[in-house]
């Protein structure tokens, strides 16, 4: 009797078995390495954005957007639209030296400029018009 000792060689084919799932060919290591599947990544991004404060003419309570404290907002008035529209009507209507400018000493036609009081950021402006 003549007996040859059988060789087994383990290959495995280019497409699955039935029953048995196909194995994406992504993300294999080296030969004789376990297959390890890649998973999809989830990328959370946190946006920083301030969220929009309503500001009115008087000082009010708001987070800093720069230093992130609870602040009551420190308000100084500057010149603006109103108080240059206000100038254009004395000297149309009025046509009297000097009352043209009355309207530069009046804060209730100037708008608004809101400071964070601990890091003297501006936090944001108030138009009259």
């Amino acid at each position: 009797m003549d007996t040859k000792p059988e060789t087994h060689i383990s290959v495995s084919p280019p497409y699955p078995f039935p029953g048995q799932a196909a194995q994406p060919h992504y993300g294999q290591g080296a030969p004789g390495q376990p297959y390890v599947p890649l998973r999809p990544t989830t990328t959370v991004i946190y946006s920083s954005a301030p969220t929009p404060v309503l500001l009115s003419l008087d000082p009010v309570t708001v987070t800093c957007p720069h230093c992130g404290q609870q602040v009551m907002t420190v308000t100084q008035y500057e010149n603006g639209l109103a108080t240059y529209l206000a100038i254009g009507a004395c000297i149309c209507f009025l046509c009297i030296l000097g009352c043209c400018l009355i309207p530069l000493c009046i804060d209730g036609l100037k708008d608004a400029v809101h400071y964070c009081p601990k890091c003297q950021h501006v936090i944001g402006r108030t138009s009259r018009l």
